[in-house]
């Protein structure tokens, strides 16, 4: 079965430190465990990446796929990795440190725009741009099956995509399009594209979150709650 990923940041003690939980895992609601939470104790006001770290992957979180792919014959080490972009957000917010009144004694998760990335990573050096009808890159891509088969420049490529490819007809992607099931013209998650021409290993291909969560009114996460990556 392809899992599905949430984080899951669980506050658990208030003050003067928060105890934070970034899990991923399967289905909606996430149950931590050793192999897919990791929990730090964060001073309020804090930016997660700070304790966290920039990039959380199967070193961190052992259910995160790391692991090796087959095209055009040979063999490819892969790995997801969730990263945060900015060392300040994600970060545990208070009235205090928003300067609002809103939170009142509440403890939030806040966050700008396109600070939480779920990224497949290619481990070793490969060519991408290569992908065709006849020789597809085919991976497991948040509970999807992603079949790449054409890269038109640095951030765009066409793929199916879906549980079964099937007859699907395939499409044409760009870097901040709405990712699959997102609404077209508001989506909270969107296309994380880059560099595909490359070779290498330095090809950004993921999604990121496309919805600011900062003002009491924006609906950011609070004890027990949390941003779910898209499935």
């Amino acid at each position: 079965m392809i899992k599905r990923l949430a984080v899951l940041f669980a506050i658990l003690i208030v003050l003067p430190f928060a105890w934070a939980q970034y899990s991923s895992g399967g289905g909606g609601t996430v149950a931590p465990t050793a192999e897919n939470a990791i929990t730090k104790e964060l001073p309020l006001g804090k930016g997660l990446a700070e304790y966290f770290g920039a990039i959380i992957d199967h070193s961190d979180l052992s259910n995160l796929f790391d692991g090796t792919i087959t095209w055009g014959g040979n063999s490819y080490n892969t790995s997801e990795a969730l990263e945060m972009t900015d060392q300040n957000n994600p970060a545990v917010s208070t009235s205090l440190s928003q300067g609002v009144d809103d939170f009142k004694s509440n403890v939030y998760i806040t966050t700008y725009r396109g600070k939480m990335v779920y990224r497949y990573r290619f481990d070793e050096a490969v060519n991408i741009s290569t992908a065709s009808t006849t020789n597809p890159i085919t991976i497991n891509f948040l509970g999807k099956i992603l079949k790449i088969t054409n890269v038109a420049d640095t951030d765009t490529f066409t793929a199916y995509i879906g549980d079964e490819i099937g007859d699907e007809a395939s499409k044409t992607y760009n870097d901040g399009d709405a990712y699959v099931g997102e609404n077209e013209t508001n989506p909270d998650w969107v296309w994380a594209v880059n560099r595909l021409t490359e070779l290498g290993t330095n090809q950004v291909l993921g999604v990121k979150n496309n919805f600011r969560r900062l003002l009491y009114t924006d609906g950011p996460i609070g004890v027990g709650e949390c941003y779910n990556f898209p499935n």
